[in-house]
């Protein structure tokens, strides 16, 4: 079933819709993010006039836990995972993840996969293909509750 979609700067969306504990790999290596993942990258010049990708082969990945992780207690709604797995950093809402380091994604979350900060220099600004908002599209579960209403006198 469908759990997340990825909307891109450049207006291109993607939907999660893997396994549980399956990564959806996203990077700049065919052979690394396929199967199950999306390749992406920015091929820019270095100072030696060569072209390079700021953009890990693997450069990082989400994937929805199962619901029993090891260890803990069984979540009724598990969050989804980004997890950093590059060189260069990925950003969780302008905060840079540790690699390997795993955060929870929440609605509206955006993930950069380089240094939002840079440079307002249009050649090396992160390009709208490595930019992207997270959305969960499981439904939700809605707590009902009933409400009294009490008639109140009016002046």
């Amino acid at each position: 079933a469908n759990w997340g979609k990825l909307a891109f700067g450049d207006e291109s969306e993607l939907d999660l819709s893997l396994p549980p504990n399956t990564p959806f790999v996203i990077g700049c290596n065919e052979k690394k993010c396929l199967p199950h993942g999306h390749v992406v990258t920015d091929n820019i010049k270095d100072s030696f006039g060569k072209q390079r990708s700021r953009v890990s082969g693997a450069h990082c990945n989400i994937r929805l836990p199962s619901r029993l992780e090891t260890g803990e207690a069984p979540q009724p709604r598990p969050q989804p995972l980004l997890q950093d797995t590059s060189t260069n950093g990925t950003w969780l809402n302008f905060q840079r993840l540790e690699r390997n380091e795993s955060k929870a994604l929440q609605n509206g979350d955006l993930i950069k996969l380089v240094n939002p900060d840079a440079s307002q220099d249009e050649s090396v600004k992160c390009p709208e293909n490595l930019l992207f908002t997270f959305s969960d599209t499981r439904p939700m579960n809605f707590i009902s509750y009933r409400l009294r209403l009490l008639p109140i006198d009016l002046p």
